[in-house]
Order: structure tokens, then sequence, then C-alpha cells
């Protein structure tokens, strides 16, 4: 019945759907689920769980919960998540923006797990959320409750249900046209019991009524999986067992990157069957592909010629051999999906299916749409795991063209948003390059296309008024006109996404651009193609898989460059840095198994390892430049390396660690700039005393910059390493040496040996009167010499006493009679000699003649 507060329902779950559960040692099953009443800000639901005999009537033991909200007067924007139980067992929750868990244990009742997810505002909450309820107690009953309180069931929202079970959660359609000031009716309540390991959901409306019935987890009975990584291979080899309820299974392998916090589809098969639905175009194309069948089809559907024609690049086509296209007219398709998606026993065909190969899909209005009967084919293709690619201008809302709405309600399973603008409002980006953003197996598989940050080649093309919010593999590279609208933005409403973008995933979805040239495509553009359908084709019925995807995708750590010794003479460097290890990527993995006859997913436990290639080694770079990026060639395996080339005397050495995937680390930048003086010495051509010139010869080196050149006393500059200089006096004479970098330095040597000045003249000390002795002493000072000093001193004698030169030693004697002449002279020790000195001696011993002097007279 309705209340004026909103709607009281109760809804009895049918016999052989109702839940076992143990409480006390009493077993219990869920009779009856709730009386709901539901306003636009609050809910309140009863749970009863009573006690049946053989199924069949209740007894008197029941045992009741409460759910209700915090209430309506509380505006939705400001509601906080509040949970607690009371003694009569009231689970007291505000729901708000995303979902409210209560986990209690089976046997006492009691809460132990209770928590909110806004996964309004948060999509990845709800991948917390499905882990939180696979990571809880076998037995455990859950309550789920989720309440819109802006009153859209959200794209966020949506992927919760699916992640936690809720397959047909797209299907939910509320009633009303509501908003803040106009309420109405929204909730959603899921009751799970948790049987033995079963998990059985109920997901109930705000009429009460069954959206989902039940889908179920066989904890006990999941596939049991096991991962090794492969190093050498660099990939993660994976096998797991099937659930053992005798039915066959197809499988989706599940992965997390470190660092991201959602789980998501990768791809688990070798081959890739696509189907290519084009519109119908006038224009036509003829090839044989590498089969030798050949082919004429409308030039729309060339998906066919260029993944199987053979090229220059590849005898198979740019699909290597791994893709085989079938076509198909977008209007049949439109006709009859199931006769083209489905094989005779209801099965599906294809591993992947592409849309949108020429501009608009044929036409920007609704005639380039796909039929509401494809849509909802396509629905249940995409859940079981099937790839979808849709190409350039397939999501496109009206403005006034039309529009393709079936399309474009597709739009959050590729997390594609438009932010709740029409196409006009969100600027479109275009350019005829593209850029890697992302590095993984779609880069690198089957075609190795590059790493980050390279630029590809491809028709020109453009976004058109959306948004990508999951993985942005390649950008625009420098957008450009004719058809870029504005600046790069993302979601106005959450700033998550981005306009620019040519390549985006999300699971086993992916949108391209390609098609705006209608049928035209580079080389670069067919190998991206090639990849991104090999990387869609994410469902197996194998139980083991060679994962690709899961790749050291991790750069080692930068090596720390511990020292940089130039030699310009030997025209090299040493260089020496610390060694480092390969990091790794650490991954979790589960597979989910989904029954083909009655369509139960059960997933294994998660697994986590760390695949490492291992450290390859070091490149190097020694330039002038600061910022080179050395590539992936390894110069050494050795924390010590020898560049053998000539080194300017300002560098950089750039060092990166590489492992074996090809990863490239940070590079350790080192600034070398030789500070460094040479060295100099300068030599005297003779030490000893001299009376010549000395040459000075002054040698300079530098092992760093180089030496540049040497100037001399004088001042003049010589570009030699040595230089000479010749002193013809004694003196302080100064020389410098210059390197390649402007260091100098400078020698100073005193030239002191060098003498060519005569000693001053000897003294002779005599008595130079005449004089009646026997003897007269002489005695000779020596001359001063101020420089090499007096090497000795000479004396001759001439006349009465004859004596030729002697060296004087001490005094002596003049004995004979009359005037003897003594001459002395002073050497010093490099031979030069004084001035004579001149001294006489005279004696006279003997007496007067008598002479008689006869005078005649005449």
């Amino acid at each position: 019945m309705k209340s004026n507060r909103g709607i009281y329902s109760t809804y009895q779950i049918p016999e052989e759907e109702r839940g076992e559960i143990n409480v006390s040692k009493k077993t219990y099953y869920l009779i009856s689920t709730v009386m709901c009443d539901v306003s636009c800000h609050s809910f309140r639901c009863v749970f009863y769980i009573s006690t049946y005999q053989k199924l069949c009537r209740a007894t008197d033991d029941m045992h009741h919960f409460t759910i209700t909200s915090a209430g309506d007067n509380l505006p939705a924007w400001n509601w906080h998540p509040q949970a607690t139980v009371s003694k009569d067992n009231s689970l007291v929750y505000s729901g708000g923006r995303g979902w409210s868990l209560v986990a209690l244990d089976p046997k006492t009742m009691n809460v132990i797990k209770q928590q909110d997810y806004d996964t309004y505002g948060n999509l990845n909450l709800g991948d917390n959320l499905a882990n939180d309820i696979n990571n809880l107690p076998r037995g455990t009953v859950i309550f789920l409750a989720i309440n819109d309180a802006i009153g859209t069931l959200t794209t966020n929202l949506r992927n919760t249900m699916k992640a936690i079970g809720l397959t047909n959660a797209n299907t939910i359609n509320y009633d009303g046209n509501w908003s803040y000031q106009l309420p109405g009716q929204r909730m959603s309540l899921v009751f799970g019991v948790y049987k033995g390991g079963s998990q059985i959901l109920y997901d109930y409306d705000n009429t009460g009524s069954t959206i989902l019935t039940k889908s179920v987890d066989i904890r006990e009975q999941r596939p049991a999986l096991t991962i090794t990584p492969n190093p050498s291979g660099n990939f993660v080899h994976m096998d797991w067992n099937p659930p053992e309820n005798g039915q066959p299974y197809n499988y989706m392998v599940y992965k997390k990157q470190e660092g991201v916090s959602s789980f998501q589809t990768v791809p688990a098969k070798a081959t890739s069957h696509v189907l290519n639905i084009y519109p119908s175009v006038s224009d036509t194309i003829s090839f044989t592909n590498w089969k030798g069948q050949s082919y004429t089809l409308p030039k729309s559907a060339s998906l066919k010629m260029w993944m199987e024609q053979p090229n220059n690049e590849d005898p198979k086509g740019y699909g290597k051999g791994l893709i085989n296209v079938d076509s198909v007219s977008k209007d049949d398709f439109n006709a009859n999906p199931n006769a083209y998606l489905k094989n005779a026993d209801g099965s599906w065909k294809y591993d992947t299916v592409f849309f949108g190969s020429w501009d608009c899909n044929g036409s920007c209005d609704i005639s380039g749409d796909i039929s509401t009967q494809a849509r909802d084919t396509l629905i249940p293709w995409i859940q079981s795991g099937r790839g979808i690619l849709f190409g350039h201008d397939t999501l496109i809302q009206s403005n006034g063209w039309g529009g393709h709405p079936n399309f474009t309600s597709l739009r959050f399973y590729f997390n594609i948003e438009n932010g709740g603008f029409e196409v006009a409002d969100i600027p479109w980006i275009g350019s005829s390059q593209v850029q890697i953003q992302k590095k993984g197996l779609l880069t690198n598989y089957p075609w190795s296309i590059g790493d980050i940050g390279t630029v590809l080649d491809t028709p020109y093309s453009h976004s058109t008024g959306d948004i990508a919010v999951g993985d942005i593999w390649m950008q625009y590279y420098h957008p450009s006109a004719p058809l870029t609208t504005g600046a790069v933005i993302s979601d106005p409403n959450t700033g998550l996404g981005t306009n620019n973008f040519y390549l985006t995933t999300w699971n086993n979805t992916a949108m391209i651009q390609t098609g705006h040239s209608s049928g035209m495509a580079t080389p670069d553009e067919q190998k991206v193609l090639a990849n991104t359908l090999f990387y869609l084709s994410q469902t197996t019925n194998q139980t083991s898989w060679d994962e690709h995807s899961g790749q050291d995708l991790t750069p080692p750590d930068a090596p720390p460059i511990t020292n940089v010794v130039p030699d310009v003479n030997a025209n090299k460097t040493e260089i020496g840095y610390t060694s480092v290890s390969d990091k790794g990527t650490t991954y979790q993995y589960y597979v989910e198994a989904i029954g083909a006859n009655d369509n139960v997913r059960t997933q294994s436990d998660i697994k986590t390892l760390t695949i490492t290639s291992g450290l390859k080694g070091y490149s190097i770079v020694v330039d002038t430049n600061p910022n080179t990026i050395p590539d992936a060639t390894i110069e050494t395996t050795s924390t010590h390396y020898t560049v053998n080339q000539l080194i300017a005397h300002d560098f950089y050495v750039h060092v990166a660690s590489v492992d074996n995937a090809g990863n490239i680390s940070n590079v350790s930048h080192y600034h070398y700039v030789d500070n460094t003086p040479p060295t100099l010495s300068v030599a005297s051509s003779n030490t000893n005393w001299t009376t010549g010139n000395v040459v000075l010869t002054a040698t300079a080196s530098d092992n760093e910059s180089g030496l540049n050149s040497i100037q001399t006393p004088d001042g003049n500059w010589i570009q030699s390493s040595s230089a000479t200089y010749t002193v013809s006096s004694n003196g302080t004479f100064t020389f410098v040496a210059k390197d390649n970098m402007g260091n100098t330095t400078t020698k100073t040597i005193v030239v002191s040996n060098i003498d060519k000045t005569v000693p001053t003249e000897p003294v002779i000390n005599n008595n130079t009167s005449w004089t009646n002795v026997s003897s007269v002493p002489v005695s000779v000072t020596s001359g001063q010499d101020g420089q090499s000093g007096v090497s000795k001193t000479e004396y001759k004698l001439e006349g009465a006493t004859n004596q030729g030169y002697v060296t004087y030693a001490q005094s002596f004697a003049i004995t004979n009679e009359g005037v003897t002449k003594i001459t002395a002279r002073t050497f010093d020790n490099v031979g030069n000699v004084s001035n004579e000195t001149v001294s006489y001696v005279r004696i006279d011993r003997s007496a007067p003649m008598n002479t008689s002097i006869l005078i005649q007279l005449k």
C-alpha cells in the first residue's frame, strides 16, 4: 500500500529461491523481504527471517532487521554515511550517492562489516565493494542498499551493480522526472545470502518489483587460478580449473596493475574473429587477401582489406594472419543482429564487432544509428565480454543533426561521458598525428608501434563532443585546424577524462577516431587497428593463457653517478655509478567463469604477482646537451664505463638503466665542468754559476679540458705544451699555463746563477818606500765578489825579483835589493778576473861609492 511518505511494499520470495542461513544452530530461511517506506531522501525497509520446517510453514521464531536512511530532512549533497546496529538488530544507514553494505555473522547475527561507498563520486569504490563482498566469509548475510540522491542511475552506479554481479543492471528504468525540487521515489535494495558459499542476490526497486532474481557465485566451485611470471618472455602464464558442475564455460581474465584502483578485462585469445558492420556507400575496393581469396566490397568495409591484404611489412597483412574479418552492411545487421552475431546453437559467433568505419557511420542523423533491436542485442554481447569497437562520430548527440541515440545509449560501457552538454559545447580536438600516452599490450602486439611519446601518422580526424574517462592510449599531437574548436578539457562535473583522445579503451570496449577520412588509413593507423582488435578479444573457452598484457612496464631506478674522470689526452672519460635492480610491475588477477547453460558467473580468488624482466644493463651518453635521454642501447653491464671519445671541456654525462623489457629508467645527469687548473713546471738549463745566458723551459699539461697555451715572462702566449725563455741576467721570471676552460696556473722562478761581473781589485799591503832592510814583507787582500764569490787571488813579481803568477796563499817577503814590482789580481768562481793591482818594494842595502873628482886646470 502507499503511504503519505512513499511506498510500502512486501515481496514474498519464491520458495525455490529462499536463502538458507544458520543462526544459533538453527536453520533460518528468508521468507519475505521488505516493507519499504520510500521517499526522495529516506527509506525504511524491514526484513523478516524465520525458521521453516520442511519449507512449508513458518514458525513463530521470527528474526527481523530494519534498514533505514538518515531521513529526508538532510540535503542529499550533505549526506554523510552513518551506520549503527541497535539492540533490536535495527540497521540504520544513509544511502545517498552510492551503496551501503552491512554484513552479518550467520551464527551470531552480529555485524562484521559495515561500509559506505560513494560510487557516484568515485567509480573505483565499486571495485572495492565487489572485493569486500567476495572477501566475506562463507555463509555471511549481506544487505546492500542504493539510493541515488540526484535521481539518476548514473554510469558509476550501473557499473558498480555490474561489478557485484547484477548483470541486468542496465535494464533498470525508474519512472518519473524529478530533481531536488521535485521529489520522487528512487531506491534499489539488494538482499544477499551467502548460502554455503553461494551468493544469492535479490534486487528490488521502490515498488517491490524484482529486477534481478539472482546471481550466484559458487565460491567452493569457482575456478582455481594459478599465475606464474615468465621473465624471459615478459608475460604472465595463467592456468585455471573450471567449476565442477557439468557445463561448459567461457572465461574472462581480469587484471589490475599497481597504482590503478579498478580491475579491467584483458585479451584472452590468440586470434580474433571480427565482424565489421559498415554503412553502405557507392565507392568500392577490390583486393586479394593472403589466402588468395578475392573480394570486392564497399570502401566503408576496408577493414578486411587492411587486416588481410599482403603488404610490404607483412605477407599476411596488418592483421598478421591473426585477425579474420567478416563484413555486413549496417542495414542488414540492424534488421536481424542475432543472425550475424550468433551461431545456430545460440552461442556468440565473433570475438569483436566494429562500427563506424565511415565518417559519421554514413550519416550524422538517425539513419547512421544502429537499430533498437541491434542495441538490445549488443548489451548482452558486451556483458558477455565480447569486444566492441566504435569508430569516429558513432557516439554523437543531436546538435540539430538527429544524432545516434542508440549508439549513444551505450556510452557508459565505454566510460565515455558528454558532461551533460550538447555536442557543440565540448571542444573538438583533431590532428593528422597522434601520440602514444600509455604502454602495454595494445602498443606492442601484434605490432610494436612505439613507446610512450611516439608520434604516429594518421589521416586527419577529431573527437566530437565526447570526453573519454577510460584508458587513453593515444591523443592528438599538436591539435590543428580545420576542425579543432577549442581547448582540451575534462568533464566539468567530475574533473575526469579528456576530450583529446584518438583511442580509448575500457574493459572489452574501445573507441577510435578511424572513419573520419571515409575509408582511408595510413600504415600506422592500420597497425593500431590490428592491435586494438586483438586487444578486444577477451573471452575464451580455454583454461590456460599466456597473458601478454601483464608485462614488466616499470622502469628500473636511475643509477646514481658517483664519479666522472675525464682524460683529454687519452681521449676518454671514466664514469662510475651505483648499481640498481629491476623493479618489475605488480599485477592482481582473477578469472571469471561464465556458465554456457545458465550464464552464472563465478570468480576465482584474486592472485598477485610481480613480473620482472631483469636488468639488462646501462645506456650512457656523453655530450654537451644537459637533457639528453639515452636510448635502450646497452653500453655496459658493469658499474664502470670508459667512453672512448674526445671530451669537450664542459660536458654532460647521462646514465640510464634498462631492463630486459626495454623499460628505461629516469636519467641520472652529471654536469662536468673543468675547474681544475693545469699543471706547470719550469726548469732552468743551468743551475750552476755561469757567465752565459740561462734558458728557462716551461712544461704544462691538463688531462681534463686540455691545455690551451703557455705565457712566457715577456707576455707572449705560446700555443704549445712547452715554451722556452732565455734569461741573460738574474731576476724573477713568471710563466702562466691556461687550459681550455680558462683555468690558469702561475709558476715563478728565480734566476740567480748568472755572474758576468768581475771581482773588485785585490789590495797589496807592503812598504813602498826605499828601505835598507834585509826583506820587505808583502801581503795581499783578495778582491770582493758579490755573486759567484772569490775563487782565488794571484800575484807575480817583476824587477829585482821575478816570479810568474802564483796563487796567493799567505804573506811573503821580498829580499832582493832593487825595485820589485808586485802585480795582483782576483778571480771569481766563474772565471771573471778583477783589474790588476800594482805595488812596488824598494830595497837598498849598499853604501854609496867613494868617488874622487879631479879637476884639471888649463
